[in-house]
């Protein structure tokens, strides 16, 4: 293996910038590489797939793992000048899967640094559990609009509910057949907006079925309103990592709920494409009854007219004063027992 003079750690983006720099071996069988820190090195191969190699202690086996696109195995590799050693070798096997590998082997490089390499192993292989939800995912699977949507789900469950086992498991945005968030008690349809002006209002509600009373308990609609603005903290990916955060000791829960934003189509990966900043300048709860302004299929008794169908309409908040119920969190009726309701 051939190497290029030691970088400290860097962001995605600069380590695909640095596999891009680095030459094209000139053997099969041999490796371009940089160090990244102690025992870590990026690397290119022939065919220029990128690699992060690990540093681990002799006779030691890959991790199993089955995500699609990537290989691991471990190899002793010869560095001029230094003794042979094992390596953890991480291939990334198509070009589709380079930004999410490059987000996994930052996160590497940065946490597996002060890590002996006995440990190291173990450490790899709880990265790539976090990260398998998101390996490929297309940078376009989440347009503007569709983050605007996931931010005021997030914030909801932040803000108004606490982030725990049973909210995160009543949490079904991607699942467009139902409410957002769906308790036995209680169901709440989330809307965000970041366009009109303050006190003006208005949501896209789509089709006949997300305003429509649930089988059981009580529907509330969610209107959040915010506005551009550089200076403001509230960002798409910080509420993800404060979510992560405060799951970090319940990895069963934790997987759920990365599960349920890349099947939104985010992924930490494209974080850099969400850095919109917010400001929230409303945040209503309504309680959706008996004659809230609303489009359901009861408005159809003999159904829809002939040739009408995906029905889309705009609903105005300022109509809806009479079934405002909370504009705090703390004033919302399940404040404290939303779990287990």
């Amino acid at each position: 293996m051939r190497l290029s003079p030691p970088r400290p750690t860097l962001t995605p983006e600069e380590l695909v910038r640095i596999w891009r720099e680095l030459p094209s071996p000139r053997e099969e069988a041999l490796l371009e590489a940089r160090e990244m820190g102690v025992g870590l090195w990026a690397a290119v191969d022939a065919q220029r797939r990128v690699h992060l190699l690990i540093q681990v202690p002799p006779g030691s086996e890959a991790p199993p793992q089955t995500t699609h696109g990537l290989s691991m195995t471990v190899t002793v590799n010869r560095i001029p000048e230094r003794v042979d050693a094992s390596y953890l070798d991480l291939t990334c096997l198509s070009e589709a899967g380079v930004s999410t590998f490059a987000a996994v082997a930052a996160e590497l490089c940065s946490t597996l640094g002060p890590i002996s390499p006995p440990a190291r192993l173990d450490a790899v292989a709880d990265a790539l559990v976090r990260w398998r939800w998101f390996w490929g995912m297309d940078s376009s699977a989440l347009s503007p609009e569709d983050a605007v949507g996931l931010f005021g789900e997030l914030w909801f469950l932040l803000r108004w509910i606490d982030v725990n086992a049973e909210t995160v498991a009543g949490w079904t945005g991607a699942d467009p057949s139902t409410h957002d968030f769906q308790w036995p008690a209680y169901s709440v349809e989330v809307k965000a907006s970041a366009v009109g002006s303050v006190g003006n209002v208005s949501h896209t509600i789509n089709g006949l079925l997300q305003l429509d009373e649930p089988s059981v308990g009580t529907l509330y609609l969610f209107s959040l309103h915010l506005q551009r603005d550089d200076l403001a903290a509230n960002t798409l990916p910080v509420l993800v990592d404060r979510i992560r955060a405060l799951l970090r000791l319940d990895p069963a829960t934790l997987h759920v709920f990365l599960s349920a934003i890349a099947d939104r189509g985010y992924s930490p990966a494209h974080a850099h494409h969400h850095e919109r900043r917010y400001r929230v300048l409303a945040e209503e709860l309504y309680r959706v009854d008996g004659d809230f302004p609303r489009l359901t299929a009861s408005s159809f008794p003999d159904g829809l007219p002939a040739g009408v169908s995906n029905i889309r309409y705009s609903l105005a908040m300022s109509a809806c004063s009479y079934w405002l119920t909370a504009t705090r969190p703390e004033d919302a009726s399940w404040r404290g027992h939303v779990q287990g309701s």
